[in-house]
């Protein structure tokens, strides 16, 4: 559905670039191209019936960081309803999750501002918000800054046309999936809001 702007194959690029392990690193082009090869979704073999996951070629890794978040909420909200729990916020590392018969507000980080600074406030209800930005983990190298968000075409830092990209859904593992989606390939945008007509996409 996101034509592979969210692909979780991305591990060995991850550890090429040192974000498993705050060691960081540029990798050079021959370092990617052999990556790249590692990256293939349709090498990804799938059992449903036995619930298997299979990577057909060595070195291959799967990093679900950028939907683990979103299902978890999702697992959570569904277990506190089977206990009997009526209204509550879950929040995971900036990931939220808020049900119940009642709004919640909850304020959009505004990119590159101090900690807490907010332009931008939203009227929940029994939905995830989940945002994807740059400015949260980068470094810095001969001057050029890059930040975490891979782009799976050059598996280099993507480039920024959103500074952040916020969804609104009752699903929480689609809203992480397509923020993380909608800031690598924008065009993604109009295609997400035309499919899902109850979510919302914030973009800042």
């Amino acid at each position: 559905e996101t034509r592979c702007a969210f692909n979780s194959l991305l591990l060995p690029t991850i550890k090429l670039w040192g974000w498993n392990t705050g060691e960081y690193r540029v990798p050079s082009d021959n370092e990617l191209a052999d990556a790249k090869k590692l990256c293939d979704i349709n090498n990804i073999i799938l059992n449903k019936e036995k619930s298997t996951v299979f990577l057909s070629i060595s070195g291959m890794g799967l990093d679900l960081g950028g939907i683990v978040k979103g299902y978890a909420s999702d697992k959570l909200v569904a277990q506190l309803k089977k206990n009997g729990v009526k209204s509550g916020i879950i929040n995971l590392g900036g990931n939220v999750y808020v049900f119940g018969e009642k709004d919640y507000v909850v304020a959009l980080q505004k990119p590159y501002a101090e900690k807490g600074q907010a332009d931008i406030r939203e009227k929940v209800r029994n939905a995830a918000v989940v945002t994807s930005g740059a400015y949260e983990r980068y470094f810095e190298k001969d001057n050029i800054r890059y930040h975490h968000i891979i782009d799976p075409t050059s598996l280099k830092p993507c480039s920024e046309v959103y500074k952040s990209v916020s969804i609104i859904s009752q699903s929480g593992i689609r809203a992480d999936a397509y923020s993380t989606a909608i800031f690598v390939k924008p065009a993604l945008k109009d295609e997400f809001e035309s499919r899902y007509t109850g979510d919302k996409v914030v973009v800042q």
